[in-house]
């Protein structure tokens, strides 16, 4: 009740009345000094002071309470309104004149002042309204319309001052946007608001506020006085913080995340942090505060001393993992990061695996054009060559019918026929390459055909000076191949261990049986160079100098003892020689047909 009385606009003339009313009770106190003489002797103070407390009115309501209690009390007749001593009349009116006079003058000099004051606060507020960055608005309350605005609303709205002061402040609201209800504005003129909304400037862009509004009368006017923050910097610093600290989160979830291992490690190789996927994989489980796995030790040790990133395979037992430690030595830690690597690897084996296959198969297809090219050369040659042999075999044999059984030229033309014949075998063989030809097929005894491949080149043996050991089983089965051609796998690899013995040597042919023929002609010559050795059949492909081989030779060897069922193999070290390995089975299959010896 006392808050509502101090705040009232009656407190004044309240004021006066209580000060009359102590300076009548101080007159009387004095009765015995002043007696009727000078009644306003208390009352020119009272007056005075209440002109200070309330201005032109309150003094008037002072003087005229002054003069009435003074008729009643100290005039004569006292206790009666009416005055008969004309002295006390004079006095009463000269005090009636000078107190109106003194409070027409004080309220001058306060309205003097007061002005003063107005004009100092309002250039205060106009240098705060000017300088302010803030919007600031004078709106009126119960419709909204701008009464004032400072220089930073026409600046933010994009209006001028006097197209603002024609708008409400539902015109510079963005549709949908926060309002003053009656609650807010209710408590806006006890104590203030502050919320957030959204303003539209005057192409119609949008800009978040923050509005702080308090009541207050002005001129008996009820307004609102708003304070408008545009916000858009600090929206976008927040969502920027709110973008940070959700990356923050997000990065903080991401080692937990993360399936592969992460782990932390001090400098004495105590485990400091590690993620789940570290605690579940074999090799990596570890707790923190205890010793980080065995097999990281030495590369944790080893990151340390370096100073610097190092990444490292691991073989974890089951698994492999591809290891990359960053050590931060100011901090004193090494961090982890493991990626297992097993697939990857197993992937890259069969990636080796099957380029190492298509290396094979691009070699087998060069072979094959090789040979197809090869096969090409054989059939030119062969028609070159056939010409030629057709009419000396054609003039030996009519050489052979002119001449008798014991004639001394009979066995040399003898010699001759079967030397062409074996020409023509030869380039029967070439034409292997380019073509199928028929096969003749018969049963062969392989020693009988040893021996007379080595009666056709004894005397190049000989000459070679290389002895020759038989080594043949005593008992041997016979076997259905093309004989002709089984004398030129033998002939081919007998002046191919010729040719490694250039200084002589002992050239063994050792013949034996189990369930293959297998024949081994093995030489004691210069041997063949390992990187030569898984070449040494390919066709073309020859150790000897350039112009005494055509890489044929071992090629023809191989077709042929691959065409009766068998395999050719060869076993050289450089310096002790050559075997070659030659199996043969008594039950052969040649071009298609199973060849059985006992047939």
């Amino acid at each position: 009740m006392w808050d509502r009385i101090f705040r009232s606009a009656l407190l004044p003339y309240l004021a006066a009345i209580l000060i009359v009313l102590a300076a009548a009770a101080v007159r009387v106190v004095f009765w015995g000094a002043f007696g009727t003489r000078a009644p306003f002797v208390t009352f020119y103070p009272a007056v005075m002071t209440a002109s200070l407390f309330g201005g032109f009115s309150a003094c008037m309501l002072a003087t005229a309470l002054a003069a009435l209690l003074a008729s009643l009390l100290l005039l004569e007749p006292a206790g009666s309104l009416g005055i008969s001593d004309p002295a006390g009349l004079l006095s009463l009116i000269v005090f009636f004149a000078s107190c109106t006079i003194f409070s027409y003058l004080s309220a001058v000099i306060h309205r003097g002042q007061a002005r003063a004051k107005e004009a100092a606060a309002l250039h205060k507020y106009e240098l705060l309204a000017a300088y302010s960055r803030d919007i600031i608005l004078f709106r009126r309350r119960n419709d909204g319309r701008i009464l004032e605005a400072n220089a930073a609303a026409c600046t933010a709205y994009g209006y001028e001052r006097e197209e603002l002061l024609k708008l409400t402040i539902h015109d510079l609201r963005a549709p949908g946007a926060k309002e003053l209800t009656s609650d807010l504005i209710a408590e806006a003129d006890a104590h203030g608001v502050l919320f957030e909304s959204v303003h539209r400037r005057r192409e119609g862009s949008a800009f978040p506020v923050e509005v702080g509004s308090r009541g207050a009368t002005i001129d008996g006017a009820d307004v609102l006085i708003s304070v408008v923050r545009d916000v858009t910097e600090r929206k976008k610093a927040e969502e920027a913080l709110r973008a940070a600290l959700d990356l923050a989160e997000w990065l903080g979830r991401f080692p937990e995340e993360n399936p592969t291992p992460v782990v932390r490690v001090s400098g004495d190789g105590s485990v400091l942090y590690r993620n789940s996927a570290a605690a579940e994989l074999p090799g990596w489980a570890c707790e923190v505060g205890s010793p980080a796995p065995d097999a990281l030790l030495p590369l944790i040790r080893q990151a340390m001393a370096e100073k610097r990133p190092a990444q490292h395979e691991v073989d974890f037992g089951r698994r492999l993992f591809s290891v990359v430690l960053t050590p931060f030595d100011a901090e004193g830690y090494t961090n982890i990061y493991g990626h297992d690597i097993t697939a990857r690897k197993q992937a890259e084996d069969a990636l080796r695996a099957k380029n190492e296959e298509i290396r094979t198969m691009s070699r087998q297809l060069w072979q094959s054009a090789k040979l197809a090219t090869m096969g090409e050369l054989a059939a030119s040659i062969a028609h070159e060559l056939n010409n030629p042999l057709a009419t000396v075999s054609l003039h030996v044999e009519s050489m052979l019918g002119q001449t008798g059984p014991d004639e001394p030229r009979s066995q040399a033309l003898k010699v001759v026929e079967q030397e062409v014949d074996r020409m023509a075998n030869l380039v029967a063989n070439l034409l292997q390459f380019s073509r199928r030809s028929r096969q003749q097929i018969s049963t062969v005894d392989v020693r009988e055909e040893i021996d007379k491949t080595l009666e056709l080149i004894h005397f190049h043996l000989r000459k070679q000076r290389i002895a020759v050991v038989r080594e043949f089983a005593d008992e041997l089965p016979v076997i259905q191949a093309d004989r002709q051609r089984l004398r030129q796998l033998f002939l081919n690899l007998i002046i191919n261990a010729s040719d490694a013995m250039p200084q002589g040597g002992t050239l063994t042919i050792r013949v034996s049986a189990a369930d293959k023929v297998n024949v081994q002609i093995i030489d004691t010559g210069v041997g063949i160079a390992p990187k030569d050795l898984a070449r040494i059949m390919e066709p073309f492909f020859t150790t000897k100098p350039e112009g005494e081989g055509t890489g044929l030779g071992l090629s023809i060897c191989r077709r042929i003892a691959k065409e009766h069922g068998g395999k050719l193999k060869i076993a050289s070290e450089p310096g002790k020689g050559t075997t070659a390995r030659v199996v043969l089975s008594s039950r052969s299959k040649v071009n298609g047909t199973i060849l059985n010896g006992d047939d």
